[in-house]
C-alpha cells in the first residue's frame, strides 16, 4: 500500500471508532489550548509591565517617608523641594503624590466615570512621566498649587466618556467639589489606566483625603527624580540625611524611609511574570504529554481490538512497515485534528478575554509563531507515543492474529 492508501485507510478506521477517536484527542485539545492561553496572557502581561516601565523617567524613585505622629517635627513638601535646590547635580525634581484609596468620584452633569482614578500632584510630576503629553490646555503651575486652585487635568477617556471630547474649560465634580478642566492629556497607548486618570493639585487632594496614617505613622508619598541612574544611591543618602537632621533622630527611631526604584520594580515584576509564564507552560506541557500517553493507550487498545484485522491484512500481503505506518498515521491524524481544535479553542478564549478586558487584539499576534511551534511539538508527541503501539501491531504473527478471539 502506498502512503495515500494508508492515509485513506487510517481515516476510515478513525471514523469507524468516533468515540475512541474523540477520547484520544481530548488531552491534546486541552494541552494546546492551555499553552496558547498561558503564552498569550503572559505576552499581554509582559507588554503591559514594559509599557509601565517606559512611562517613567530614568532614575525615578518612589519614596514613602514614614514619621511617627508623636514627633514634634513632620517632614513637609517644602523640605523635599529644598533638596532639589541644594543638590541640583544629584536631584532633578520632587513631586508629592497623593492617590485616592478607590476609583470613581468624578461626575459631569448626570454622568459618572466609575473607573476614574484621582491623584494629587504638583507641576514637577509631569516632567517625571514622559508618557503624559498634553493634547490641549496646560499642566499645573506653581500658582495652582500654592493657591489651591480648583483646576484639574484629565485623561483622554475621561474627556471622551464624560464630556464627549470637548472638555477644556468644563467643570467636573470631583469628590463633591467642582474643578475646572485646564488640560486634557493625549491618549496613552497600551494603558487603559493612564487614560482614566484625573490630576488635581496635591494641596487640594491633601484636604480631601486627609493625612495618610498607618500604625501611628504618617506615610507621605513622593516621586523623586535623580539625575540619571548613577545618582540614585546619592539621592537616597541625601534624603536620609535630611530626615535625620530635621527630626533629630536616627534611622528607625521615629522615622524610616521606603524607596522603590521604578526601573527595578519593573524588572522585578517582569521576573514574576516570566516565572508565571514558565510555570503555566510547564503545566500545559504536562497536559500535552498526558495527551500523548492517552493516544498511546487508545492506540494499544485499538491494536488489541483489531488483532484479527491486522492478521488478515498481513495474510493479503501487508508488510510490517505497512502496519506500522498505518498506526503511526492514525496517531498523527489524532494529534493534528486535536491540535487544530485546541488552537481554535485557545485563541477563542484569548479573544474573549481581550474583548471583555478591553485589551488590544494586536497582542494576540505575538503568540502565533510560538503557538505554531507548540503545534509542531504536539504532532511530534503524537508520533512518538504512537510509535510503540504501531511496533506492537507490526510484530503480530499472522496465524496468532487471525486465530485470536
Amino acid at each position: 500500500m502506498n502512503m495515500k492508501q494508508l492515509f485513506q485507510y487510517s481515516i476510515r478506521n478513525l471514523c469507524a471508532n468516533k468515540l475512541r477517536f474523540l477520547h484520544s484527542m481530548l488531552g491534546m485539545i486541552i494541552g494546546i489550548a492551555g499553552f496558547i492561553l498561558a503564552l498569550s496572557s503572559g505576552n499581554i502581561s509582559l507588554i503591559y509591565v514594559q509599557s509601565q516601565g517606559n512611562e517613567f523617567a530614568t532614575g525615578l524613585m518612589k519614596m514613602i517617608v514614614h514619621t511617627n505622629v508623636d514627633l514634634p517635627i513632620r517632614i513637609t513638601v517644602a523640605d523635599m523641594k529644598q533638596l532639589v535646590e541644594d543638590n541640583p547635580d544629584v536631584i532633578s525634581g520632587v513631586s508629592p503624590y497623593i492617590e485616592a484609596d478607590f476609583p470613581g468620584g468624578v461626575r459631569y452633569g448626570e454622568k459618572t466615570e466609575d473607573e476614574a482614578q484621582v491623584y494629587g500632584v504638583d507641576s514637577s510630576y509631569f516632567d517625571m512621566v514622559p508618557v503624559l503629553n498634553l493634547q490641549e490646555g496646560r499642566f499645573f503651575n506653581d500658582m495652582d498649587i500654592d493657591r489651591e486652585r480648583k483646576v484639574c487635568i484629565i485623561g483622554k477617556d475621561i474627556a471622551n466618556n464624560l464630556v464627549e471630547g470637548n472638555a477644556l474649560g468644563k467643570e467636573l465634580r470631583i469628590w463633591g467639589i467642582d474643578y475646572t478642566v485646564v488640560g486634557v492629556l493625549s491618549e496613552v497607548q497600551n494603558s487603559n489606566l493612564r487614560n482614566v486618570e484625573v490630576f488635581i493639585p496635591y494641596t487640594n487632594a491633601k484636604k480631601i483625603f486627609n493625612d495618610n496614617i498607618s500604625h501611628n505613622t504618617y506615610d507621605d508619598n513622593y516621586y523623586v527624580a535623580s539625575n540619571g541612574k548613577e545618582n540614585m544611591y546619592d539621592t537616597q543618602v541625601i534624603v536620609r540625611e535630611m530626615l535625620k537632621e530635621r527630626t533629630g533622630r536616627e534611622y528607625r527611631n521615629g522615622w524610616f524611609l521606603t524607596v522603590l526604584a521604578m526601573d527595578e520594580s519593573t524588572d522585578m515584576i517582569k521576573g514574576y511574570v516570566i516565572g508565571g509564564i514558565i510555570q503555566n507552560l510547564f503545566f500545559a506541557g504536562l497536559v500535552l504529554i498526558i495527551g500523548g500517553v492517552g493516544i498511546m493507550n487508545v492506540m494499544l487498545a485499538s491494536v488489541q481490538a483489531r488483532t484479527k484485522e491486522i492478521g488478515i491484512r498481513k495474510a493479503f500481503g501487508a508488510t510490517k512497515k505497512n502496519i506500522q505506518w498505518q498506526f503511526c498515521i492514525e496517531a498523527i491524524i489524532i494529534s493534528i485534528i486535536g491540535g487544530l481544535i485546541g488552537v481554535i479553542v485557545g485563541f477563542t478564549m484569548c479573544y474573549i478575554i481581550c474583548l471583555y478586558g478591553e485589551i488590544p487584539l494586536k497582542f494576540l499576534s505575538l503568540s502565533v509563531l510560538p503557538s505554531l511551534a507548540a503545534f509542531g511539538v504536539m504532532v511530534l508527541i503524537g508520533l512518538i507515543f504512537g510509535t510503540y503501539p504501531a511496533q506492537q501491531a507490526a510484530k503480530l504473527e499472522i496465524v496468532d492474529a487471525i486465530n485470536s478471539d
